[in-house]
């Protein structure tokens, strides 16, 4: 049972039990004021407590039934799922490195520095900005260029 039917079963009790109240002191009233003058004025002041209550019930079930359907309390609502982890590339084979070497411009046995250098100039001579005015076919093979460039330089890191 969610919260708003447990909400719903309250009011109804209070509810019951006030118009209860109302309805004992109306045909009770006689009665009352035949025994002490301040009876019935006790029991109005009750009975309007009550009933204040069941008013203050229900307007405040509303308002909670209401932003329980606002799409920001919904229970319907998911977070986003998490993108899943990156799966752990393996080392790239022995002739993809030469490879790599390749297109860098590199010999068999390099430094950090000479590799960072090497990808240095081959991006600066294959950046897809330099090749704005150029023709479509020389702007894609740029392009493909500078993925190639990218992915030798971080399969030989």
């Amino acid at each position: 049972m969610n919260a708003a039917d447990q909400i719903q079963k309250k009011l109804y009790r209070a509810g019951m039990v006030g118009g209860g109240i109302l309805f004992g002191f109306t045909f009770l009233e006689p009665v009352f004021a035949a025994v002490s003058p301040f009876l019935p004025l006790i029991a109005s002041i009750l009975t309007g407590l009550i009933t204040g209550l069941v008013v203050r019930g229900i307007f405040n079930f509303a308002v909670n039934h209401k932003l329980n359907q606002s799409y920001r309390y919904s229970e319907k609502q998911e977070a986003p799922p998490h993108p899943p982890p990156p799966t752990p590339q393996p080392p790239p084979r022995a002739d993809s490195r030469m490879m790599y070497r390749k297109i860098l411009g590199l010999g068999e046995h390099y430094t950090a520095d000479e590799l960072k250098a090497a990808y240095r100039d081959c991006a600066a001579k294959f950046h897809p900005d330099r090749y704005v005015n150029a023709d479509e076919r020389e702007r894609r093979r740029a392009e493909e260029m500078m993925k190639n460039i990218n992915e030798a330089y971080h399969g030989l890191l």
